[in-house]
């Protein structure tokens, strides 16, 4: 459940919400879509948590460590 572990951790830093699939039901779902519409504040606050733990460059520097680890420069 590595998935969960994730998701607990943007939890924990105010990113993110996690519901539980076996929690998962539609009017639980409907309730948390009418509050998070009443409260846009309340996701902005957890959207620039998200992008406080982004990073952006990441996908350029995994490419970047795999043509380091086959050993080609991106140059040539």
């Amino acid at each position: 459940n590595h998935q969960e572990y994730n998701a607990q951790m943007l939890v924990e830093k105010g990113a993110a919400q996690m519901i539980r699939e076996p929690d998962l039901s539609g009017a639980d779902l409907a309730r948390r879509l009418d509050g998070w519409a009443m409260q846009p504040e309340r996701l902005e606050t957890m959207a620039a948590a998200s992008r406080a733990l982004g990073r952006p460059g990441a996908a350029s520097d995994i490419v970047d460590d795999c043509y380091q680890l086959v050993g080609r420069d991106l140059c040539t």
